[in-house]
């Protein structure tokens, strides 16, 4: 039986978002479906043709369901979480592609620490790097790339600590990169360095991930420390 795939840090936190959404606008949502039900049954004793009372079910159906998504969405951080999902579900899905062509070695995804995660870890030739990624709607303001560059440079000191730690017994330097998805990487113009971050925009990472086939960590020392960093991942999943 395969093995079922764990869920992100992000996923869990929309995850509880959703149940904190359930919990406290249930009253609201129970009024909906009880509105939806009376409204679905005004055809059905006016002899309303059966084609056009399941289309008007089930477009009903639909409405409320788009509703409740929505009210969700605009509610708390959800919609800034399912966005965070999906840059780094592209992320993983260039990684993968990535170490299908030979670029990296391996990516290891989701090591929780303190209450947070750090994307992803690369190893490549090219040594050991750190992933922080981001979604960004609107222009990425410099406030914001130093916000963000700033945590890229928290989860790459994290992750020496780990490679140091008596879990794995490793010291290796690490790189640290940010890479932004979203409308607003269209801004961000080529690959470029924020202090000692490299900042990625999303359409680039490819590319960018190409150039890391070079370097000085060879394929079975590659091998060895993932074994660890993953093993060391998987004890660290937070509930």
């Amino acid at each position: 039986m395969a093995k079922k795939q764990r869920k992100s840090y992000v996923q869990r936190q929309l995850d509880r978002e959703l149940r904190r959404f359930l919990r406290t606008k249930w009253r609201v949502i129970l009024s909906s479906v009880a509105m939806t039900v009376a409204v679905c049954v005004v055809p059905l004793s006016i002899g309303t043709p059966p084609y056009v009372t399941g289309l008007l079910h089930a477009s009903m159906a639909m409405s409320l369901l788009g509703i409740v998504g929505l009210a969700f969405l605009l509610s708390g951080s959800a919609m800034h979480l399912l966005a965070g999902s999906y840059g780094e579900a592209y992320t993983q899905d260039a990684l993968a592609v990535a170490c299908t062509r030979g670029h990296i070695w391996h990516a290891v995804h989701n090591v929780e620490l303190g209450g947070a995660d750090i994307d992803s870890i690369i190893l490549a030739p090219a040594g050991v790097l750190a992933i922080e990624t981001k979604w960004r709607f609107g222009s990425p303001d410099d406030r914001w790339l130093d916000q963000a560059a700033a945590q890229a440079d928290r989860n790459a000191r994290k992750t020496r600590s780990v490679l140091r730690s008596k879990d794995i017994g490793e010291v290796h330097e690490v790189r640290a990169v940010l890479v932004v998805w979203g409308g607003g990487q269209r801004e961000l113009g080529a690959v470029r360095d924020i202090g000692d971050v490299t900042l990625v925009p999303g359409d680039l990472l490819g590319n960018w991930l190409a150039s890391l086939s070079t370097g000085r960590m060879a394929q079975d020392n590659a091998e060895a420390l993932h074994c660890r960093l993953a093993s060391f991942a998987n004890s660290r999943v937070l509930v």
